[in-house]
Formats: C-alpha cells, sequence, structure tokens
C-alpha cells in the first residue's frame, strides 16, 4: 500500500478494519454496510430497531415478535433487516486544488491535507467495495481529470496528484468551473464526492446564484456529496503572523488592532456563517463541513446516515 494510503488508515480510520467487497464492515460505520452508499442486495446483514422512513418491505416480523415487549402504552420495538449492498459504483471525487487549499483549517493542518485524507477514506472504501474512482481537479483557469479505476495502486495515484499538486503556482478557487467541468463530461450517472473549501462570494449574488443552480443540477443527476473543509479563523488569541495565501498580504496580530476592530470582524464573521448556511440551504445539497483529519469518520459517516445511505 502506498505511503498516503498508509497515511489515511493511520489519521482517519484510527485502527478501524475494512474487509473484501462480500464482507461486513464493523466500523467505519459503526456497523453499517461496507458500501457508503444506496443500494441492496438479497444478502441477509443484520437486524436493526425501525426508524421512521424505513421501508415497512424490510421489517422481520418473527424477529420483532421474539424481542423484547414494548413498554406499557408504547410502540411496538420493531425490527428491519438489514442488507450488503453488493452494487458497484462509480465514484468521482471533484476536488478544489486551488491556491486557497494552501490556507490553514481550524486544527492547523493545511485544507489541502485536510482534503487528500476526506479523498483516501473514500478511496479505502472504494477499494474494498470493487468501486472504479476518478478524479476531477482544478482552480479557476480549469480543470483536470483522472478517468475511473479500481485498487489501491490507482487511489495512491489520485491522492498523489492532489497532495503533490503545486499551490504556490495555482490560481483562485472557482468551484463553478470544475462542476461546469463535470455537466459537460459525466453524463452518466456517478457518485460525485466534491471536496473544497468554503466557499466565498463576496457580495457577489450573480456568482452565488450561478453555484446554486449548478449544484442543483449535478445532483439532479448524480448522487451528491459535498465535504467542506472550514477555514482557520483570522483572528485568535496568541495566533502568530500570518498571511493571505491569495494574495500574500500579512496579517495583522488580534493583539494590534482595537476593540472596535475586533467587534466589526466577529461581526462580519456571523454574517459569513450566516450566509454560507443559507446558500447550503437553498442548495438542497448534502455537505458536512470539517475541521481537521480528526473529524472526518465521525462527520462523514454522519452526513451518510443523514441521507440514508450509512444502512
Amino acid at each position: 500500500m502506498g505511503a498516503l494510503l498508509q497515511r489515511v488508515r493511520a489519521q482517519v480510520l484510527a485502527g478501524q478494519k475494512l474487509v473484501g467487497p462480500t464482507g461486513k464492515a464493523r466500523g467505519l460505520l459503526d456497523g453499517g454496510h461496507l458500501s457508503l452508499f444506496h443500494g441492496r442486495s438479497q444478502e441477509f446483514d443484520d437486524l436493526r430497531p425501525y426508524v421512521p422512513g424505513d421501508d415497512v418491505r424490510d421489517i422481520d416480523w418473527k424477529a420483532t415478535a421474539r424481542s423484547a415487549p414494548p413498554q406499557a402504552g408504547g410502540p411496538p420495538n420493531l425490527l428491519v433487516k438489514r442488507f450488503i449492498s453488493l452494487r458497484q459504483h462509480k465514484v468521482l471525487l471533484v476536488v478544489d486544488v486551488s491556491r486557497s487549499m494552501a490556507a490553514l483549517a481550524p486544527s492547523g493542518e493545511t485544507k489541502r491535507d485536510v482534503a487528500v485524507n476526506a479523498m483516501g477514506m473514500m478511496g479505502l472504501v472504494s477499494i474494498a467495495k470493487g468501486d472504479e474512482i476518478g478524479l476531477v481537479y482544478g482552480d479557476a483557469r480549469g480543470s483536470a481529470r483522472m478517468p475511473p479505476g479500481r485498487g489501491e495502486a490507482h487511489v495512491e495515484h489520485i491522492l498523489s496528484r492532489v497532495a503533490g499538486h503545486d499551490l504556490d503556482h495555482a490560481a483562485k478557487g472557482s468551484l463553478a468551473v470544475q462542476l461546469a467541468y463535470v455537466e459537460r463530461n459525466f453524463r452518466k450517472r456517478y457518485v460525485v464526492v466534491l471536496v473544497s473549501g468554503e466557499p466565498s462570494f463576496g457580495g457577489d449574488c450573480p456568482a452565488q446564484e450561478q453555484l446554486v443552480a449548478q449544484l442543483r443540477g449535478i445532483a439532479a443527476r448524480h448522487d451528491l456529496y459535498w465535504v467542506v473543509i472550514r477555514d482557520a479563523p483570522v483572528l485568535s488569541p496568541g495566533a502568530g503572523d500570518g498571511y493571505d495565501v491569495e494574495t500574500g498580504r500579512a496579517l495583522l496580530r488580534q493583539e494590534a488592532l482595537g476593540r472596535k476592530v475586533l467587534a466589526a470582524y466577529r461581526r462580519a464573521e456571523e454574517r459569513r456563517e450566516a450566509q454560507l448556511a443559507d446558500f447550503l440551504a437553498a442548495c438542497a445539497v448534502r455537505a458536512v463541513r470539517v475541521d481537521s483529519t480528526a473529524h472526518l469518520r465521525k462527520e462523514l459517516t454522519a452526513l451518510l446516515r443523514r441521507s440514508g445511505h450509512g444502512s
């Protein structure tokens, strides 16, 4: 196994074990199936409690009858069957490699490092499941691609392409460019996993509306997930000298700013957070925002469960 995949296993999975394409994964999804994505076969896995939204055809009435009786006056303890998904998928990683990915996440890691680990998590599951996985990456100047393939060597190559990308000479970010490339070149259905930093609109409503339309269009054709890597706070107590990775301008320390400036900064951050929340709601995209590699497994698992693809 390549060095990058080994790093992902150590940092993201933290000792959790993956098994072969027809086996069960008892850790990555906390007891869920090996496949991250929706699908079922006739191969029975196990039972779990019924939750609203489950297909009533999956209720195991005999097992329910044998289970502990419900509390007095309470609903019955229904049990539903779970199945191992044997269906293979085509997975497409769409990754931002703009200059902004050299900036820090709240954990102190570069956003590019967190992105590579998120890609690696998806890659390891695809390896175990036998899924094909491809890559689209780029910045405002354009996009490049690696065709779908299978196996450890292929996933390692994908990770190394992003991990070794020259961010010092990259352009600014533009998710619209990468999404337009996906719209033009991927007509068949894929599981699309978008990995990027936080989008910045700068008050440009047309750009925001364009991105909403693109994300909705891709979600209508593909199964779309979005991993958004948070930016580290610009101002924080004890922070050292820093600079804007896109402009190269030095940033003033918090200690050098007055109370009015700090208060204005905090208000601007609150507005930005609210704008991003409104944007994600308008897109109706299944998204998760992560602070660090350490949070990837928990956050991605929660994302998949909320969308109904983790069980």
